[in-house]
């Protein structure tokens, strides 16, 4: 009984350790330019969560990277699983935009941000990180 559940904790172990890596690696449909700006867009928002950034400075930063998302070509990719994957990807990116832009706003008439808005932001963070394969944030 003490060999198995060694055993079992061993595998469990295993078994996690080769799920992290599956979740954080890329895509084969995401472009390596699409990827990376996600992950640059992503080190921005890591700075707003850790209070390194103001939202402004965050939106202002980030406008090059969701641009870049945004116009990623979904429809050339011929899986239709795939493209839908990569549809929802690139959306959820856009969200993670949208979110940015209600701290900038509040951040612009002076309203307080509160955690709400900062919980929506980490959710978001990591729905975009697990569908481009990045590691998510704790």
């Amino acid at each position: 009984v003490h060999y198995m559940k060694k055993h079992l904790k061993f595998l469990s172990v295993l078994a996690s350790s080769v799920l992290l890596c599956a979740c954080s690696s890329k895509p084969d449909y995401i472009s390596d330019r699409t990827y990376e700006a996600t992950e640059s867009a992503i080190e921005i928002v890591d700075k707003v969560l850790d209070g390194k950034m103001d939202f402004q400075t965050a939106y202002d930063e980030s406008a090059y990277y969701f641009e870049v998302i945004a116009g990623f070509d979904k429809d050339s990719i011929e899986d239709e699983t795939d493209r839908l994957s990569a549809s929802i990807a690139v959306t959820s990116a856009g969200l993670l935009r949208i979110i940015l832009h209600d701290g900038k706003f509040k951040q612009d008439f002076n309203e307080k941000i509160d955690d709400e808005i900062f919980q929506r932001l980490a959710e978001q963070r990591n729905t975009v990180a697990e569908q481009f394969g990045i590691d998510e944030r704790d």
